[in-house]
Formats: C-alpha cells, sequence, structure tokens
C-alpha cells in the first residue's frame, strides 16, 4: 500500500446503509479473519449504490443517498452532507437479479480528480449523468446507446414477490 493512502471509504455496513471509514495502514496490516474497527461511519436515509471519493477537494460523492434523484455530496472529514444536486433519473423501482435474491440496480459512479469532474452510470436509462463538483451542478447527460447485436440485460420495474419468483 502506498503511503499516501491513509483511509480506506466504503458506502456499506451491515445494513448496506452508510459510509464507512477505515484507517488504511490497518487494514493493510490486517489478515483475513480480523477487521479493524471503523475510524469513523455515518448513516445514510437510502441505500447507496455507488461510492466515489474525490482526495484533492475532500468529498464522497454518493448516487442516491438522501433521494432516489440525487447525488449527495459528503466532506470527506467530517462525513457531513454538503450538497444534495438534482437530476439523477429515478431508478429507485428497478431491480437485477443477482445470482439468490433481488437486488436494486448497482450505480457506478466515478471522478476525474483533476478536473473534479463526476460520471455517474444510469442503468436502468442508457445515460451517464455528469456532475461539475465544483459548482455542485449537473452539467449534461450522456446516451450510451448499445452497438447493433449487442445483448443487452433489462432490469425488471418493480420488485418480484420473492416467494414466489421461479426463474
Amino acid at each position: 500500500m502506498a503511503p499516501e493512502i491513509r483511509r480506506v471509504v466504503t458506502g456499506h455496513n451491515a445494513e448496506g446503509r452508510a459510509i464507512v471509514v477505515y484507517d488504511g495502514i490497518a487494514i493493510s496490516n490486517s489478515n483475513l479473519n480480523t477487521q479493524p474497527p471503523p475510524l469513523a461511519s455515518v448513516p445514510l436515509l437510502r441505500r447507496g449504490a455507488g461510492i466515489a471519493v474525490n482526495p484533492n477537494t475532500n468529498r464522497i460523492f454518493v448516487p442516491a443517498a438522501t433521494s432516489a434523484t440525487t447525488l449527495d455530496v459528503y466532506d470527506a472529514s467530517t462525513l457531513r452532507l454538503v450538497a444534495s444536486i438534482p437530476g439523477l433519473p429515478d431508478q429507485s423501482t428497478d431491480f437485477l437479479w443477482t445470482s439468490v435474491t433481488w437486488d436494486q440496480l448497482p450505480r457506478p459512479i466515478v471522478v476525474n480528480t483533476a478536473t473534479n469532474t463526476i460520471f455517474v452510470v444510469n442503468s436502468a436509462s442508457g445515460t451517464v449523468s455528469v456532475f461539475d463538483g465544483n459548482t455542485n451542478a449537473l452539467t449534461g447527460t450522456i446516451t450510451i446507446e448499445a452497438p447493433a447485436g449487442a445483448i443487452v440485460s433489462l432490469p425488471v420495474s418493480s420488485q418480484p414477490d420473492r416467494k414466489s419468483t421461479r426463474l
């Protein structure tokens, strides 16, 4: 582990609804049987569907943490909500079959740390939302078209009854 990596930020706890911060050095020195305790955590109102960190601005970005249609911005030092930026398409009723259960669609997210531009994938709509981390604003949407002949997995529009679902 590089010496500059001091904190590890995850988007899940046992319930899947928290930002959890660990000591990166302690994790690198631990074994698989023991996990160091978290340094800090903050509960989320909703289950976050992705997480990204910009170490240059000390911000954590979580899609759909407070609302199904916002990109939520947290201060990485205090874990306090700084902004909720509207503009994400609502995917809260779209589900994906994951091995043995239905789960909400993930929202892959990445930050260009040089420009502080955040990209959030909207799986259900086939788009990418683009946000400016300096102004906390949605700046555009990129449509991603599937090439001819591609196999596309479509999410279901509501969560099926878990007891009666058969594949």
